[in-house]
């Protein structure tokens, strides 16, 4: 069903969507504004020239620990609920 077969033009359909998007674009340039002029804690601290920054090792993918998946308590939590609620269900 094209905009035509609706009685509604292209054009005041734009013009509905701009009315019903208003208030979200308002509200995030209020929150880009507030924010925006905030320092440290909301953004990133600034560094100064001749200062290297180093890089953050990465924590996701390949990278993410899973040191915490190998201990006993972990195990045991994994056992119970595969051989609980898990089985029963399945």
């Amino acid at each position: 069903m094209s905009a035509e077969d609706s009685g509604r033009s292209g054009a005041e359909t734009l013009r509905r969507l701009g009315r019903t998007l208003a208030p979200a674009e308002a509200a995030g340039a209020l929150a880009r504004r507030t924010l925006g002029s905030k320092g440290f804690p909301w953004r990133a601290p600034t560094v100064p020239y001749g200062v290297e920054v180093p890089v953050e090792p990465s924590r996701l993918g390949a990278d993410f620990d899973t040191d915490f998946a190998r201990r006993p308590a972990a195990r045991a939590v994994r056992r119970v609920l595969t051989e609980g609620p898990v089985r029963l269900f399945v």
